[in-house]
């Protein structure tokens, strides 16, 4: 068997089927004005957010699993951007929490129209039972750990 003949590696298959979905749910961030929006900042930060409630910075890290070094980058992007603004802790005036701006919750609300409609759009044309599949293997897989 050639290299050419091999079986591509699952960890492939999924970052370019997953960096097909960020591309195109970009694209479309951008032409509803919201170009400097990335879709990691959704998925690290403004899906833990909460309407008319201030996040702590601590729970997102917790809550994301991902740096707090990694989220500290997202959340000064996401501040300078208008998204968010960081305010002290109602209950710990050292650390600092998160809220949503007007602009960020009209790009939270177009991001998940955006991302259902994508993923809607690859069931039509790979089919609504190998999607969910794919989805339910995920979850599994992750076993709720997202």
């Amino acid at each position: 068997m050639s290299d050419s003949d091999q079986i591509p590696p699952l960890h492939a298959l999924l970052a370019r089927s997953h960096a097909r979905f960020v591309t195109e749910c970009e694209r479309r961030l951008a032409e509803e004005g919201f170009g400097d929006l990335a879709v990691a900042h959704g998925a690290n930060v403004l899906r833990f957010l909460e309407r008319d409630h201030a996040m702590p910075v601590t729970e997102v890290v917790r809550r994301s699993g991902v740096s707090k070094q990694a989220i500290s980058q997202q959340v000064r992007h996401l501040a300078e951007h208008g998204y968010l603004t960081v305010e002290p802790s109602e209950t710990d005036g050292r650390s600092k929490a998160l809220r949503f701006t007007e602009h960020g919750e009209r790009s939270r609300s177009a991001a998940i129209r955006i991302t259902t409609d994508v993923e809607r759009e690859w069931a039509a044309r790979f089919g609504e039972t190998e999607i969910g599949a794919l989805r339910s293997t995920l979850e599994a897989v992750l076993g709720g750990d997202f």
